[in-house]
């Protein structure tokens, strides 16, 4: 059962108490069967009654409360924090102003991970998306959603909670901070505590990226001389310059897959260990000749060395378009499985009752467990749910809208919804033969010179129904350039795909990935993104009519 933590002042409405519970009453909104209880730390009996009180005024905290899944322990010694901290799933800090943030701190050393409000010190101290959450200030449907994350993930927790200890020993033990502190106090030695002035992202990628560079000298036998981050996702990847020769390392993370954080039991079967997941494929791959190769491989570690190869000089729209497209037909083209394996595929799938309204919980997870099934061989056996056709993925979206209706902004999830409901009703489902693809293809994916063009970070490679490679490579530049965006991205994907069918699944593979990448940040508490999706939104007919979608 998940354990939900408050500890704090109960007077002080700065620390966020109210806006806790307000929390708590959208979580049980949301999920009725959630497996939580809650406890809250702090405050004299006094101050437990007017706290107890206020919860009551909740109707779904207080049905909790007479069922004792909610607990006010009142005011506790603080040698007896740690016993509290190191039982509990996550502790919440909700506060609104926050110089520092202590309870953070001594939560993590415990192994706790950390859920805190974006303000003042927390910034500095929760490493948002490695060792906790960090939510939009003063929204309690954004802490609730991150609750919901580890709810719908209970591995989640733990992936958190021993990054959280590894960075609060490394960075706040007193052996560390005291010098620094002494140092700061120096006026011949400011750059003794200009350490610590980087964002708390950053030290947390440079303190791990140290750690893997051992690892990496114990695989290849060599002494590490200098690493360089190329980090951009919660996977760490870094160039390591040897005392000879230079590798790309990257560490695939044990952090379960957003897939899982936000639909939960509507996403199986469940994965259990991501990072062997991915070194399988990783593996696999490496005899291909557009993927560098695989030099050293250290499963306890996540970690995983190929032969460096350098990112291809700028190129020109007409350059990229044909370099991707041949790496892209290169990519179809791999066999990692059979012919008849992906038929049975198709006629299985066929046979799901996928219109509009039929279908339901049963129908998705009937879907994934053929997925990972027919993926199975590619991972050395591993089952594990998998986004593969783009219409499946939006009737997942749109079953999470209506699930988490009391989570999401109301105009953000009317409009998000009934463009994805748009799309759904203009085909039938598609059993369309699904073909090996990169999936997530961009221009900074290319290494090599013109005349071997290789590519790099096979995260999302596996089989897809529809263009996937095409349009996210399209999407992508077109994203960045100052033109309309959807007139110009549905131009260039009319030219590059001529075919009705693979144009209405590019479209659906289009607002599904923008929608999933919403509702990441919507999991993680971080809702600013979406009003840059609502400008889209507005116009995304538009695109549906210049793919003459429409008839």
């Amino acid at each position: 059962m998940l354990t939900i933590t408050y500890a704090g002042r109960l007077r002080d409405s700065r620390k966020g108490i109210e806006l806790f519970f307000d929390a708590l009453e959208f979580v049980w909104a949301a999920r009725p069967d959630a497996p939580a209880r809650v406890w809250i730390i702090g405050g004299s009996p006094a101050e437990v009654r007017f706290a107890a009180r206020s919860a009551l005024a909740r109707p779904r905290v207080a049905e909790r409360m007479r069922n004792d899944a909610v607990t006010f322990w009142g005011r506790v010694e603080h040698e007896s924090l740690p016993e509290f901290y190191s039982r509990s799933t996550i502790v919440i800090v909700p506060s609104f102003r926050e110089q520092f943030g202590m309870v953070a701190v001594e939560a993590m050393m415990c192994g706790s991970a950390v859920v805190a409000a974006r303000v003042g010190g927390l910034q500095d101290v929760v490493v948002s998306g490695h060792t906790g959450m960090l939510f939009d200030s003063g929204n309690p449907a954004a802490l609730a959603a991150c609750i919901l994350s580890y709810v719908n993930a209970p591995e989640l927790s733990a992936w958190h909670g021993a990054n959280a200890r590894l960075w609060a020993r490394e960075r706040f033990d007193a052996a560390r901070v005291l010098p620094l502190m002494e140092a700061s106090l120096q006026p011949s030695a400011p750059s003794a505590a200009a350490v610590d002035a980087a964002p708390a992202e950053e030290l947390f990628m440079e303190q791990s990226i140290a750690d893997l560079a051992k690892a990496a000298e114990r695989l290849s036998g060599r002494a590490v001389r200098h690493c360089q981050s190329l980090t951009s996702s919660h996977s760490l990847s870094f160039r390591i310059d040897f005392d000879s020769g230079t590798v790309y390392a990257k560490q695939y993370s044990r952090r379960p897959s957003s897939i899982y954080t936000i639909h939960g039991d509507q996403a199986e079967p469940r994965l259990l260990d991501p990072a062997l997941y991915k070194l399988s494929l990783m593996s696999r791959l490496s005899a291909l000749p557009y993927v560098p190769t695989v030099v050293g491989r250290d499963d306890a570690a996540g970690l995983i060395l190929q032969e460096w190869a350098d990112a291809a000089p700028p190129l020109a729209f007409d350059e990229t378009r044909r370099a991707l497209g041949a790496l892209q037909r290169e990519i179809a083209e791999t066999e990692l499985l059979s012919a008849d394996a992906l038929d049975a595929f198709v006629d299985a799938t066929g046979r799901l009752p996928t219109d509009a309204g039929a279908v339901t919980g049963a129908t998705l997870r009937g879907y994934d467990d053929l997925a990972a099934k027919l993926h199975a061989p590619v991972h050395d056996g591993m089952l594990a749910c998998r986004r593969m056709h783009p219409q499946i993925e939006l009737f997942r979206i749109a079953e999470f809208f209506k699930r988490n209706q009391p989570l999401l902004p109301p105009h953000y999830g009317v409009r998000a919804l009934a463009e994805t409901h748009r799309l759904l009703q203009l085909r039938p489902f598609v059993a369309a033969r699904p073909v090996f693809a990169h999936g997530s293809l961009k221009v900074e994916h290319i290494l090599g010179p013109p005349e071997r063009y290789l590519l790099c970070d096979f995260d999302q490679t596996g089989y897809y129904a529809g263009p996937l490679d095409m349009m996210h490579w399209l999407w992508d530049y077109v994203e960045r350039q100052d033109a309309a965006r959807d007139t110009t991205f549905a131009g260039a994907l009319a030219d590059a795909i001529p075919d009705d069918g693979e144009r209405y699944l590019a479209a659906c593979w289009l607002l599904a990935l923008i929608l999933n990448k919403d509702l990441v940040f919507v999991m993680r508490g971080e809702w600013t993104r979406l009003d840059e999706t609502m400008r889209w939104l507005w116009t995304f007919g538009d695109t549906i009519r210049a793919l003459a979608l429409l008839g």
